[in-house]
């Protein structure tokens, strides 16, 4: 896409970590950019809902459902989209793209066959019955949340991006 001369375009990209500790990061070069052509795109979310387990074994993605932490997500949301509004910034959040927690177990399974070293997996310390459970309640909190952003989203006169789309 191709941009008038007016516009000044950075794309700061902080992967793997909650949307705290993303906009902690980000929030200093945010407000110190001229603020009349920047607009904030902020993904992030997953890292908040799910957590990588190592035992002996190897690694697994789990999800316990808590209801506080989703509601101090949403929170978390809100509480940033006042941060750079009061800054004259305008902010839009990415729909969060619920993992696949029985995916990521066989593709750590199948990376131990191919002797890789990362987070490989000999074993799964989780039955397909807790897998499954998990699975449902991430996707249930995800729409909830995914419903929250759509909201702030509108709030602040923008779509909600999916973040299921590249």
């Amino acid at each position: 896409m191709c941009f008038g001369t007016h516009f000044n375009t950075r794309v700061l990209v902080r992967p793997g970590g909650t949307i705290g500790q993303i906009y902690e990061g980000i929030k200093d070069e945010i407000v110190s950019i001229d603020h009349k052509n920047i607009r904030v795109v902020l993904a992030a979310g997953l890292c908040n809902l799910t957590e990588k387990v190592s035992h002996e074994n190897g690694t697994e993605l789990r999800y316990i459902r808590d209801n506080s932490n989703v509601v101090n997500i949403v929170s978390e949301l809100r509480s940033i989209q006042s941060d750079l509004l009061a800054n004259n910034i305008p902010v839009q959040f990415v729909s969060i793209v619920p993992a696949c927690i029985n995916k990521y177990r066989d593709f750590n399974l199948n990376r131990y066959q191919f002797k890789k070293q990362q987070y490989r997996l000999r074993q799964s310390i989780f039955s397909d019955v807790e897998i499954d459970k998990m699975q449902k309640e991430l996707e249930l909190d995800v729409d909830y949340i995914n419903q929250e952003i759509m909201d702030l989203n509108k709030d602040g006169g923008f779509q909600t991006l999916d973040g299921t789309k590249q």
